[in-house]
């Protein structure tokens, strides 16, 4: 292993603790540093339009900005955010943004956002040298030391240039942006991989997984969302002797997608080796009933990936292929602002940020103009939907993100996400969220012995009463019986969970469940259509609810037992 690979490791782990020992001190001081913080931001940005336009130079306490400054969505930006793509300035922040982000359009139409120096500085600290430190220091904790960094990143950082010659780019990219020259020493994944400008291009998985598994010294496996790792495995046991095959005789199988130039690039760097070769077919036909992780890379030690809200039952499959390996949640965050990190390893929770942005927060169901609470006004076991004041123009923002607090660091709150406030199932008030979806789904499955790869639901109002429809890719073979046996079962399920839904089903306002059989890889495929539109593959987050047209078509074309 290159010498720089030990250094750079060592300067990430030094670095990561000193972002956890700073995070320590502005938590413990975490009321005081949101008044600051937006005192900061009035000040900053008086002079802008929108500055002017709510009279920020007058705003001395929260109180009165809760007053002068209404609550804000997407569409009241649209417009300034078009301005500021064609070269226009002093809009909505007084400093030229950083670079933009763009989001994955999972909860509607894909949005840009500028990011300010101070964002893009936190996701830096947060989001590169955050993880080394939280590891290191649950490596600490064991009486162990941790590895040195060198793994698998599967992922690929797409930028788009703009009009105003900026740089439109996913929040996970910035981290890597300022560390592309040192890339080669801490992963596995090649340059042109990484920094690919043409994803939809490359079969990415088996791209990924040929330089992944010919170097035994993998110690960390990284993806943007952890359902990325959780593909690799899967892809790992569908096709790992082909991959045995290509590593042994040093090259590219002909089959796979690939421009010719990168293919040249890459089979330059490749070299025959059968020895790793047989090593791995030797761990591949034991089987993968017991963790295939360790058993081809020894020094694996912690994983890394978004893991809240309806993640979490990936996270469940995901351990199949690892075991007992850590993961390090990426912390809670959006293309808005990364709001949280995580203090521990295997955690589904994170710590509020009190220094990245001004945070408020609305209890579920409050009555209409219920003044938001704010971050250390906020109770353990309950929940709220986020209000976000960053540093990159964005007021009072609604970003329909509900979150549970499971407690505090020193001052600050723990928060999970639990789900999109614009993103349930609510034909009749009752409310259903994802989670009680999961939860029902994963009784039923249960109750009935099968195993699911995927599942969505659409709100169905062509019947006679409105209903909820599952829509399922299973493991495990259906027929007609044991499709309507299992929506009999999740409708009784969601009734057990959700009391509302109960009292609407019992009242006969909503119908019993469908559910629906699809052809196996319509969930990837979806996601592989999405990134040949120019998507980034790096958001793709798992689709739980039908609700564009584009959904609609796909899902419901692969539908193959009703």
């Amino acid at each position: 292993m290159n010498i720089l690979t030990h250094i750079l490791s060592k300067i990430g782990i030094a670095a990561g603790k000193l972002v956890y020992k700073g995070f320590n001190h502005y938590t413990t001081e975490a009321k005081a540093t949101q008044a600051a913080i937006l005192r900061k931001l009035m000040k900053k940005n008086a002079n802008t339009v929108i500055g002017k336009k709510y009279d920020f130079a007058n705003i001395n306490n929260v109180r009165e900005y809760q007053d002068k400054v209404p609550l804000s969505e997407y569409s009241d930006y649209h417009d300034y955010l078009q301005r500021m793509i064609q070269g226009e300035t002093n809009l909505i922040l007084a400093e030229k943004p950083k670079r933009y982000i763009p989001t994955s359009g999972s909860s509607g139409a894909p949005k840009i956002f500028p990011v300010s120096k101070k964002a893009a500085w936190d996701i830096q600290c947060m989001g590169f040298c955050g993880p080394l430190g939280c590891t290191a220091l649950h490596y600490e904790k064991l009486d162990k030391k941790l590895p040195t960094m060198f793994g698998m990143l599967s992922f690929a950082l797409v930028r788009t240039p703009m009009p105003n010659n900026e740089i439109c780019c996913g929040i996970s990219a910035h981290p890597l942006l300022k560390l592309r020259r040192f890339a080669k020493y801490f992963t596995t994944t090649p340059d042109e991989l990484l920094f690919t400008q043409e994803p939809a291009k490359i079969d990415f998985h088996y791209a990924v997984l040929r330089f992944a598994l010919p170097n035994r010294d993998v110690s960390y496996l990284g993806s943007i969302i952890i359902t990325g790792v959780l593909a690799e495995f899967r892809y790992i046991e569908e096709n790992w002797e082909m991959l045995c095959d290509d590593i042994e005789k040093g090259t590219i199988n002909e089959s796979i997608r690939m421009p010719d130039d990168l293919r040249k690039k890459l089979l330059k760097r490749l070299k025959p080796d059968p020895k790793r070769a047989e090593e791995l077919r030797v761990e591949f036909r034991k089987g993968f009933d017991t963790p295939i992780a360790k058993r081809i890379w020894p020094k694996l030690s912690w994983m890394y990936g978004m893991m809240g809200g309806n993640l979490a039952v990936y996270i469940e499959k995901l351990k199949k292929y690892t075991g007992d390996v850590p993961i390090h949640n990426m912390g809670y965050g959006a293309s808005e602002c990364l709001m949280a990190i995580p203090v521990e390893l295997d955690a589904p929770d994170a710590v509020l940020l009190p220094r990245s942005a001004f945070f408020e927060f609305l209890p579920i169901d409050a009555p209409d103009g219920t003044r938001p609470l704010l971050l250390h006004e906020v109770k353990e076991g309950e929940l709220y939907e986020v209000i976000l004041t960053n540093f990159s123009g964005l007021y009072r923002y609604q970003i329909y993100d509900v979150v549970k607090v499971t407690g505090f660091h020193n001052n600050s709150p723990k928060v999970q996400f639990m789900y999109r406030a614009n993103l349930v199932l609510n034909i009749s008030v009752e409310k259903t969220t994802q989670p009680m979806i999961d939860e029902a789904v994963r009784k039923t499955a249960s109750e009935m012995g099968v195993e699911l790869s995927a599942w969505c639901e659409y709100a169905d109002y062509d019947s006679p009463k409105p209903r909820y429809m599952m829509l399922l890719e299973p493991i495990t073979e259906f027929d007609a019986d044991m499709l309507n046996e299992f929506a009999k079962r999740f409708d009784e399920n969601i009734m057990s969970i959700n009391p509302f839904y109960a009292k609407w089903r019992k009242l006969n306002t909503i119908d019993q469940t469908a559910a629906k059989i699809l052809q196996k890889g319509t969930f990837e495929g979806y996601r592989q259509m999405r990134i040949d539109k120019g998507g980034n593959p790096n958001q793709m987050k798992p689709v739980t609810l039908i609700n564009t047209d584009e959904k609609k078509d796909w899902f419901f074309n692969r539908v193959i037992l009703e």
